[in-house]
């Protein structure tokens, strides 16, 4: 049944295209001509058309809005595909060991980052009143990497240890800030770029 009312669909399509269309559009254009809607205006509307095609500036403008629709197009389809020829995806990594209580950090692993930096933040939390009550601690590690790479997002390790609550505040092809709301004890953390493939 199915194939039945599909091939009666593309027959009744095929006739419709061959037959009923051109019928109907002589038709139309047959009465417009009795109308004389293709009297002057259209005869007008040509000869604007022609003495604007003959114009230099019309086609250096018309060149020019091209080639920017083209380069904005190209640019578009270039991010679709994920044509990273400019910055490939690097795998980009780092193993940073914390010790709690101490502002400092040691190095163990590293793959694609030139340069880490941790800095340990002490922020005075006030009541409504304005006066200081309490502290809190936040991390900034600063990663900033060898060479440039196109990743898809970038994600904190810490196998089972308990960590906590990180955020990316921000992530560029050369370099990434990482957040941490809260002191970071005796972990070794793993910070590292995920394939934007995955």
């Amino acid at each position: 049944m199915f194939i039945r009312s599909a091939v009666f669909r593309t027959l009744l399509l095929v006739i419709t295209s061959i037959i009923v269309l051109p019928v109907a559009s002589q038709f139309a254009i047959e009465l417009a001509d009795d109308f004389g809607i293709f009297g002057q205006p259209v005869d007008s509307a040509v000869n604007f058309l022609l003495a604007i095609t003959d114009n230099s500036t019309f086609w250096a403008v018309l060149w020019v809005m091209l080639g920017f629709t083209s380069g904005v197009w190209f640019e578009y389809f270039v991010r679709q595909l994920k044509i990273t020829i400019i910055r490939p995806d690097i795998p980009t990594r780092t193993k940073v060991q914390f010790t709690a209580g101490s502002t400092g950090h040691v190095l163990l692993e590293n793959e694609n980052v030139a340069r880490i930096t941790a800095e340990r933040v002490l922020v005075g939390v006030s009541d409504e009143n304005g006066s200081n009550q309490d502290h809190i601690i936040i991390w900034y590690v600063f990663l900033v990497f060898n060479r440039p790479t196109h990743y898809g997002q970038i994600v904190v390790d810490a196998g089972n240890a308990t960590i906590p609550e990180w955020q990316v505040i921000s992530a560029t092809y050369h370099s990434a800030i990482v957040r941490f709301n809260g002191d970071i004890g005796n972990v070794a953390l793993e910070i590292k770029t995920i394939s934007a493939k995955k």
